[in-house]
C-alpha cells in the first residue's frame, strides 16, 4: 500500500476518497470518474482515488494529474488484504466523503468500513442493472442500505435495480460534447490510418466480456457482409473474450473485414471513422459510449436491454436480441440509405445532449456541490 497518509495542505479542504470497485481500467465506470474529475472545479477539494496494484501506466498518469492515487491489493483476488488496507487508509486520512462506484451491493464492504471509520458522508453509486453474483448482492444489500448516506445511479433503471424502494438521485454519465463532435477532416485521417476506403463501417466500443455480446455482433455482421461485401466491422477495446472473438471472426472468413483495434485512449477518433454505432449489450446501466456515439452524429442501434435513457437524442433504434433478422435488415437498409449531413446531425445531437443534462461541465458542478454539501 502507498499513499495512505493525508497529503500536506489538505487539512483545510474537504477530503474525498473515490473508489471504483471493479478497478481502474479501460471500461465505463473509470471513464465516468475521469470525465467528472477532469471537468470539476477542484478548488477546496482534496481528492484521493483508490487504485488496485497493476494499473496501466497510462491510466495511472491520467489520474495522477487530477488526484492523489492510493494503491491497495486487487479487491477481487485479495479480499481480506484489500479490506485490511482500506480500513487503514480510511482511519489514517479522516475523509469527509467517500464516493463508491460499482455494480452491486458488494459496495457494502466499502460503505461499512467507511462508517466504522467515521466518514461523514458515504455515497454509493450504481452503474448497472444486474451483476454476476446475485445471491451475494441480496445478502449484502441491507448492509449497504444501512451504511450509505447518498445513493446515486447512472440511470433510473440502474437505481431501481440496486436501490429498489430507497430514494436515489440520477447522476448522468455526462461527456465532453466538444471532444466527440463530428469533424470531417479527422474522419478522413482516422479511416486512412485504419486502412478503410469507401466501406460502410459498423462500429462498436466495449470491453470484450459476456455483457457486451460481441459474439452476437459478429454473427450479425457475418450476415450483413454476405449481403453487402463493401462493409467492415470496427471493434474497439480488449478483454477476456478478445482472442476468442478473433478466432470466431477467422472461422467465418471475416479476418480481412473485421478490424480489432484493441484498447485505445482516443475513442473520439474512432467514432469519426464509423458510419453506424451498434450496441448489443445483454444488460447495461446506461452505456456511456452510446451517448458519445450520438454526440458524434452516428445513427445508433442498441439492444432492448439498454435503458431507454440512453436514447438522449431520439435517434437510437432499440431491437430485441431475439430478433437477429431485424438487426441485419436495419443495418443493410441504413447502409443503402441516402446520407444526410453528419455534421448537422452531430450539432443537433450535441444540443439535445446538453439540454438533457449530459454535458460534463454542468454535471460536474452538481457533483462538486454534493461533495461540499
Amino acid at each position: 500500500m502507498s499513499g495512505g497518509n493525508a497529503e500536506k495542505g489538505c487539512e483545510l479542504q474537504v477530503r474525498i476518497l473515490v473508489i471504483n470497485t471493479v478497478g481502474l481500467k479501460y471500461e465505463g465506470i473509470t471513464s465516468v470518474i475521469l470525465n467528472y474529475l477532469n471537468a470539476m472545479d477542484r478548488d477546496g477539494l482534496c481528492i484521493d482515488v483508490l487504485a488496485f496494484e497493476g494499473i496501466e501506466e497510462e491510466l495511472e498518469n491520467q489520474f495522477s494529474r487530477i488526484a492523489h492515487l492510493i494503491f491497495v491489493p486487487w479487491r477481487k483476488k485479495h479480499v481480506v488484504k484489500y479490506i485490511w488496507d482500506l480500513y487503514h487508509v480510511l482511519r489514517s486520512n479522516q475523509y469527509d466523503v467517500i464516493h463508491i462506484n460499482g455494480n452491486s451491493a458488494t459496495m457494502a464492504i466499502e460503505s461499512l468500513l467507511a462508517k466504522l471509520c467515521k466518514v461523514k458522508k458515504v455515497i454509493v453509486h450504481s452503474h448497472n442493472t444486474r451483476c454476476n453474483h446475485e445471491v451475494l448482492n441480496r445478502i449484502l444489500k441491507p448492509i449497504m442500505d444501512a451504511t450509505s448516506d447518498v445513493r446515486l445511479a447512472c440511470s433510473t433503471a440502474a437505481g431501481e435495480w440496486l436501490f429498489q424502494n430507497n430514494e436515489f438521485e440520477v447522476l448522468n454519465n455526462a461527456i465532453d460534447t466538444a471532444r466527440f463532435s463530428f469533424d470531417e477532416a479527422k474522419r478522413a485521417i482516422s479511416r486512412q490510418k485504419l486502412g478503410i476506403g469507401d466501406e460502410y463501417v459498423i462500429g462498436h466500443i466495449g470491453h470484450f466480456t459476456e455483457q457486451k455480446n460481441h459474439s452476437f455482433l459478429i454473427d450479425v455482421f457475418d450476415r450483413v457482409h454476405k449481403a453487402n461485401v463493401n462493409t467492415k466491422l470496427l471493434l474497439v477495446s480488449d478483454g477476456p473474450a478478445f482472442e476468442s472473438m478473433k478466432l470466431k471472426a477467422a472461422s467465418l472468413n471475416l479476418t480481412d473485414s473485421v478490424i480489432f483495434a484493441g484498447r485505445r485512449s482516443d475513442p473520439e477518433v474512432l467514432y469519426q471513422a464509423m458510419d453506424v454505432f451498434v450496441f448489443p449489450s445483454k444488460w447495461e446501466g446506461l452505456g456511456l459510449v452510446l451517448i458519445e456515439a450520438q454526440s458524434s452524429g452516428l445513427p445508433c442501434i442498441a439492444s432492448s436491454m439498454v435503458p431507454d435513457a440512453g436514447n438522449v437524442t431520439g435517434n437510437v433504434q432499440f431491437l430485441s436480441l431475439d430478433e437477429m433478422d431485424k438487426w441485419v435488415g436495419w443495418l443493410l437498409e441504413n447502409a443503402e440509405a441516402e446520407k444526410s449531413s453528419r455534421k448537422k446531425a452531430s450539432e443537433k445531437n450535441v444540443y439535445a445532449i446538453k439540454n438533457k443534462g449530459y454535458d460534463i461541465q454542468s454535471a460536474a458542478e452538481r457533483l462538486r456541490n454534493l461533495y461540499l454539501a
